[in-house]
């Protein structure tokens, strides 16, 4: 089931909302997401748009391990949260100011003794898996993205851009955590920091071969 609205992207703000729900046969598994983008337009140089995404698979058969001859999986519930901003600001038709921020949180929480062993002919078996601190298959991901970028078009098919980019990671096996909290140990990982200049330079060779044959 599917459900969408889109408001007028010719006025200064318009917003999509979107939702999507799934069953499957013969599963108990069920998948949700819901998704809002508000977007605004401030003038005709000025534009920024928000994107808000939560999705959720729960009773989900997922793979657990790898041992010997032995493929091991379990059913899981999955959340997701995604939060994203792209804002852009046009000095002229050569300049322009991008920006470009995501933030992604994503848990994965497996069942207690709910595991299984998958057979060469694609069944699934009850399965005694022991499950200990080094092999937990429950998970906490947590990545945030900013790019800030300048561009400029100094020549017909040639570009500078010089980019800001910072971005920071977290992984490890808390799933029962909220989302405020995994942000805040998400910023107590280390920020990396990138900052470079990419030049694109056009060359017609028709000009070039006639200058050197002039």
């Amino acid at each position: 089931m599917d459900a969408f609205i889109s408001t007028d992207y010719r006025k200064k703000f318009a917003i999509d909302v979107s939702a999507n729900y799934r069953t499957f046969y013969k599963s108990d598994q069920e998948n949700f997401r819901t998704e809002i983008s508000p977007r605004f337009r401030f003038n005709d140089k000025f534009s920024m748009v928000y994107n808000f995404r939560y999705s959720t698979s729960l009773n989900r058969d997922s793979f657990v391990a790898l041992a010997p001859k032995q493929e091991i999986f379990g059913v899981r519930d999955v959340q997701s949260i995604e939060n994203s901003i792209q804002a852009s600001y046009n000095f002229s038709t050569k300049q322009a100011l991008n920006l470009s921020f995501r933030n992604f949180w994503s848990i994965a929480d497996f069942e207690e003794n709910n595991f299984s062993l998958l057979h060469e002919n694609g069944d699934l078996a009850a399965f005694d898996y022991e499950v200990t601190d080094d092999n937990d298959p429950n998970a906490n991901f947590n990545i945030w993205n900013f790019d800030l970028s300048y561009s400029w078009q100094f020549a017909p098919g040639s570009e500078a851009i010089l980019l800001y980019r910072n971005s920071i990671f977290n992984f490890d096996k808390q799933s029962d955590i909220q989302f405020t909290e995994s942000l805040q140990n998400l910023f107590n990982q280390d920020l990396r920091q990138n900052l470079s200049l990419r030049l694109v330079y056009y060359i017609d060779y028709n000009n070039v071969r006639n200058m050197f044959k002039g």
